[in-house]
């Protein structure tokens, strides 16, 4: 979990580090990631190490020069990958590790393939504080692969392969014997992928896996002291593969508003605010991490002016993060004053926005902007508590999983009169599923229970071996935040869910 690896840039001038959830941030000289870094939850998350000082970014990507100076952070919040490799087009890619401890848990991410682009935070928090992968200010997860232990990967390129398999990404997963082949594509400014099983044994605990120039074969070593050469016997050419250049112009465009990353300039505002909008998640991520490193006295009026949902969405997330204090970056004993009147201002830029009218990517970006003024700035006034419990308590419940959970945060925080009975009836009717183990994580696509009981849904219990463990997810995130609120609870409803703690 400390320093992995080394990788010279596409360019050649400069070199890239990669280090693990358990290295302390090195003294850097510049950043593309908005130093305004913080935990970054509003209902406080159980935690399962003694508290520190304040929120340290989690495992980093940083350059240097071939002088070993001018450190600049490119990346943050992954758990643990071990290597980073580069596409042909120049960008940057992981394979993420999970926290083992956290299956069948609500905070539990599974192995992942990531994206990393510039001023990225992959969202990775200790113990029960990780953000879920769809929070706006979080970038990166292109697929996801399953329980297992990330070592080594490397791109096909060079390789004596088909061309699908020249500019496939191949993964080691060392405790579960897989080289896995992920095949990426473009998409808009970011990409997609497709993971499939390449290689597997009983053992292969593979650690390492590189293409051999001299004959275009595939070298992976094991933690056993094996080599294995893996070459391409077909009818199919070998040919080195033409670059994919479908999306170029989207990736150009982001490549432009990065460029904004880490530093100041007058002209940025007008550049970038058209793209906050913009349907590209990665464009837009860019544009308002560019956002966020502006002088916020040339853009703060317009984005409590913007009447565009998404732009308002994305340019109050950013005026948040960027306007109010965080414990990583306040002076200790300062008593940092937070503005409630601009707080009272930006609530009011996203009440305006209609809730009905927006996809439901959308939604989630509203609630976590909530979430991200209310985090930054504190507890609304009473006035504007009112005002916000009045507009998302007839929503829920939603009919997605992911708003029911965000809806209950916000309104749990706010100690809304209804948050107990109607989070108690999601606790109370969310069903539980069965939980396969490590199967489930590896293809979720074809679960198959252990035990060979049918399972059916709307009687949970019945056909369950007691072999068999429940995941209890939604359950688990309710009760988590339910543990917070004050307000609305009977005697009935305080016993239902003391009693869930028995029979959970």
């Amino acid at each position: 979990h400390g320093t992995h690896s080394l990788k010279l840039a596409p360019d050649g001038k400069s070199i890239f580090v990669l280090s693990g959830n358990a290295t302390p941030l090195t003294d850097i000289q510049s950043s593309r990631v908005p130093r305004v870094w913080a935990e970054d939850n509003l209902v406080p998350r159980l935690s399962f190490v003694a508290p520190g000082p304040g929120f340290s970014p989690e495992s980093w990507i940083a350059s240097f020069d071939p002088e070993g100076k001018n450190f600049e952070l490119f990346a943050m919040g992954m758990r643990n990958p071990v290597s980073h490799q580069y596409n042909k087009d120049g960008e940057m890619f992981v394979y993420d590790s999970d926290m083992e401890f956290d299956k069948a848990t609500p905070w539990y991410r599974p192995t992942n393939v990531q994206h990393i682009i510039s001023g990225a935070d992959l969202g990775w928090r200790d113990g029960a504080r990780k953000h879920p992968t769809y929070y706006l200010d979080y970038y990166g997860v292109i697929a996801t692969v399953g329980a297992g232990s990330p070592t080594g990967g490397v791109f096909g390129t060079g390789a004596k392969f088909p061309a699908r398999y020249q500019d496939a990404f191949f993964i080691c997963d060392w405790s579960f014997g897989n080289l896995h082949s992920v095949f990426i594509t473009p998409e808009g400014a970011g990409y997609q992928a497709d993971v499939q099983p390449f290689i597997s044994g009983r053992p292969f605990a593979v650690s390492g896996t590189i293409v051999n120039p001299a004959d275009g074969s595939l070298l992976v070593a094991t933690t056993g002291s094996q080599l294995y050469r893996v070459t391409y016997v077909g009818n199919e050419s070998t040919e080195p593969s033409k670059p994919d250049a479908r999306y170029q112009a989207f990736r150009d465009q982001r490549h432009k508003l990065e460029a904004y990353h880490g530093k100041k300039d007058p002209a940025a505002v007008n550049v970038v605010w058209p793209f906050l909008n913009d349907n590209d998640r990665a464009t837009r991520y860019a544009a308002r991490t560019a956002l966020e490193w502006q002088d916020v006295a040339l853009w703060r009026e317009k984005a409590l002016a913007e009447t565009d949902p998404r732009r308002a969405i994305a340019a109050i997330a950013a005026l948040a993060r960027v306007t109010a204090p965080d414990e990583y970056h306040t002076v200790p004993g300062s008593n940092p004053v937070r503005d409630k009147n601009l707080e009272s201002r930006m609530l009011g830029t996203l009440n305006r926005i209609e809730w009905r009218g927006l996809s439901y990517q959308d939604k989630l970006d509203l609630l976590r902007a909530y979430q991200l003024v209310m985090i930054r700035l504190g507890m609304p006034n009473p006035a504007d508590v009112q005002r916000l419990v009045a507009r998302l308590d007839p929503f829920l419940p939603a009919n997605q999983t992911e708003l029911n959970r965000e809806l209950s945060e916000v309104l749990i925080y706010l100690q809304a009169p209804n948050a107990a009975t109607k989070v108690m009836a999601l606790l109370r009717t969310t069903p539980t599923e069965p939980y396969y183990g490590i199967q489930e994580w590896i293809n979720p696509q074809q679960r198959q229970r252990q035990d060979g009981a049918n399972f059916n849904p709307a009687a949970p219990n019945v056909g369950k071996s007691q072999a068999s463990l429940m995941r209890q997810d939604d359950q688990q995130h309710y009760a988590m935040m339910l543990r917070t609120l004050k307000a609305g609870w009977t005697p009935e409803l305080r016993k239902e869910f003391l009693e869930w703690f028995v029979t959970a």
